[in-house]
């Protein structure tokens, strides 16, 4: 099978610089490359892409005469491609070493594979967060080679079904095409678009897959960012999608929650930390919270800043999430420090005890956290299991053959009520620890 890169471009001069530059270094020569002007304004695109296909062959340059918008402009990409697959890429994206590669193989793995995206930085489900910044250059430039190629070494391959694809990137085969059609050209300029050719595919019996060894660089609006109204054709066109296809927001939502690519996430973050951090142990640290101004957090946040240049941290807490979101969220405020935010909207309902969630297991939390552990941390340090909603999160970290340490800064680790006083005063409850045949237990906790 044949394959063309489709490349829409509508101003966004220096972006589309760039990713014309990654695409000369990195596609292979035989794949053709289809660069569609949508009408630009910038003088400064047609020449730019005139000199690109001067120098490599195999590359065809459309120009509209009228703004078509990023779905007619990708569909004329898509006529030109004859009977090849089609990789649509957008223009503010740049690629790394054998990315048309990645996504061939991906697709070929199985038959029913209509739709392969790849991980990148800034694409929604397929993103890796907390990563990037690794990769930064003096110059606040990424280092897209270096991240390409640490995606490639920490991939499994596995190959992950997706939900929907996402637009900045994505193989499409000809197959899908002749059966479900173009991009439907009602969601005008963009947003959207991609989701429901997904459902359509879906809708057919075809799987959507990420190449999970291939990442590609997403800036992100570099030319939607330069139109008026784009907050409004986003809401209107979410709108149409779901209207359209009512099973979309729940089917994504759900995926995002249970994210069976957070295990391929973890893997890249590790290599990411043992390459620029080399040298340095790896500890996760597990707390209630993290930004208070608690005792636990204070040793928490000493025990870092003490070993700030021979360890990498990355702190995992509970988050009572508000609005939806994925399993986790994540951020790097510094190199030598990660933070984890575990969505507890997933946490199974049971009892409360002074306001924290305080069951002794939770199978969807310990999942969450076993995946986590795909990041092979060289130590687990809990230094707080109140609001977890299970006290299992140590038994998890051993079965991964991880070393384990537990601070006990209260009495949680004995009872729920970590202060283990009772009645009017507040005084000691008199028990060494919580009994669940203990009457008075039961009625101090309810």
């Amino acid at each position: 099978m044949a394959y063309s890169v489709a490349v829409p471009v509508f101003n966004g001069f220096d972006a589309t610089r760039r990713c014309l530059d990654s695409l000369a270094r990195h596609t292979p020569a035989g794949c053709r490359i289809i660069l569609v002007d949508d009408a630009s304004t910038d003088a400064r695109i047609p020449g730019l892409l005139r000199d690109f296909a001067a120098r490599r062959e195999s590359t065809l340059v459309l120009a509209n005469e009228t703004n078509l918008g990023f779905v007619g402009a990708v569909n004329r990409a898509l006529a030109a491609g004859g009977r090849d697959d089609v990789i649509v890429l957008n223009s503010d994206t740049e690629v790394g070493a054998g990315w048309v590669e990645g996504l061939v193989r991906c697709r070929e793995s199985d038959p029913g594979i209509a739709i392969a995206c790849p991980l990148s930085n800034r694409a929604t489900i397929l993103s890796i967060p907390g990563v990037e910044s690794l990769y930064r250059r003096p110059d606040a430039s990424v280092d897209v080679d270096a991240l390409a190629a640490t995606v490639r070494a920490a991939s499994l391959r596995s190959y992950v079904r997706l939900p929907t694809a996402v637009g900045f990137c994505m193989l499409v085969t000809r197959e899908l095409l002749d059966r479900a059609g173009s991009l439907d050209e009602a969601y005008g300029r963009g947003y959207g678009e991609e989701n429901d050719l997904s459902m359509r595919a879906l809708d057919l019996g075809f799987e959507i897959a990420c190449a999970d060894d291939v990442f590609v660089y997403h800036a992100g609006e570099a030319s939607f960012g330069e139109l008026p109204a784009t907050r409004e054709r986003r809401a209107a066109n979410h709108n149409r999608l779901t209207r359209r296809w009512p099973a979309y927001d729940p089917g994504v939502a759900a995926w995002a929650k249970r994210n069976p690519l957070r295990s391929t996430l973890e893997r890249v973050n590790a290599f990411a930390e043992r390459e620029r951090l080399p040298g340095r142990v790896r500890v996760l640290q597990v707390l209630h919270r993290f930004e208070t101004q608690g005792g636990i957090e204070e040793h928490t946040r000493e025990i870092m800043r003490r070993l700030r240049d021979e360890a990498v941290f990355t702190v995992v807490v509970p988050e009572h999430a508000k609005g939806a979101w994925g399993d986790m969220r994540i951020e790097r405020p510094a190199p030598h420090l990660r933070i984890v935010h575990v969505n507890l909207e997933m946490s199974e309902p049971g009892i409360r005890v002074i306001g924290h969630r305080a069951n002794v297991a939770d199978a969807s939390i310990e999942a969450s956290f076993r995946a986590l552990m795909a990041g092979e941390p060289q130590v687990v340090h809990i230094q707080s299991l109140v609001g977890w909603n299970t006290v299992g999160l140590a038994r998890v970290a051993k079965e991964s053959g991880t070393p384990v340490v537990v601070t006990a800064h209260d009495l949680s680790l004995l009872c729920a009520d970590y202060n283990m006083m009772t009645g009017p005063r507040d005084l000691p409850c008199g028990r060494d620890r919580a009994r669940g045949n203990d009457e008075g237990c039961i009625a101090c906790l309810r």
